[in-house]
């Protein structure tokens, strides 16, 4: 058996020395931002759950997941630290399982609230037993679900909010060495843009090895 989902999500948050509810939220600080992408890419390379699982778990569209884990990778060839980072992740999820199967000790289980609800709609007696812990993860789920039906997820609309106030931005300044580094930045945006359209492309495929 191997880790779970939020497991990877606390041993990220430990390393990145960031609380774990933060990796659920939508803000957007850098090193934030960083440390959530890496617990995607933690959950995606460690445990055996599907894109969307780890997404419904940290809150988030599974393509956003798959665009985050691809992202850190990235950066984990082109930047030292957060090579060593994802280094340290590793250690310590590595040194955890191993923990629990010497000493025997229970894994914590993902509360997923789809697998919830299918286990309930599914049972012919409808008086299936579920937890309070489920009840509450499927009622949050729910309420998500409300909030953000119709939505982007967070990842995209703050990108595309970035790309065009880089854009307006460019349009207002003289050709001068701060409209070209704001030029350089709209580049990267474009790209990261290109990057998550065609992750949510790849992700409908992924979609069909979901549990």
């Amino acid at each position: 058996m191997t880790v779970s989902i939020r497991m990877c999500g606390e041993i990220t948050a430990a390393v990145y020395e960031v609380p774990y509810e933060q990796l659920l939220n939508d803000q957007r600080q850098m090193a934030l931002v960083e440390a959530r992408h890496a617990a995607f890419w933690a959950a995606k390379r460690f445990t055996h759950r599907s894109l969307p699982a780890i997404g419904r778990v940290f809150r988030r569209d599974h393509t956003s997941v798959l665009h985050g884990a691809r992202r850190i990778e990235r950066l984990r060839q082109e930047d030292p630290s957060v090579a060593a980072r994802l280094a340290l992740i590793e250690a310590g999820i590595k040194a955890t399982e191993t923990t629990m199967v010497r000493e025997n000790l229970v894994f914590h289980r993902d509360i997923d609230p789809v697998e919830v609800a299918q286990v309930v709609l599914s049972s012919k007696v409808r008086a299936v037993t579920v937890s309070l812990d489920e009840v509450i993860v499927l009622a949050r789920a729910v309420e998500a679900y409300e909030a953000r039906i119709s939505r982007p997820p967070p990842e995209l609309s703050a990108l595309v909010r970035e790309f065009v106030d880089t854009t307006d931005a460019i349009n207002r300044k003289p050709v001068d060495h701060e409209r070209r580094t704001l030029i350089e930045r709209q580049k990267t945006l474009f790209a990261d843009l290109k990057s998550m359209s065609a992750a949510r492309d790849d992700a409908k495929g992924e979609m069909s090895h979901a549990e």
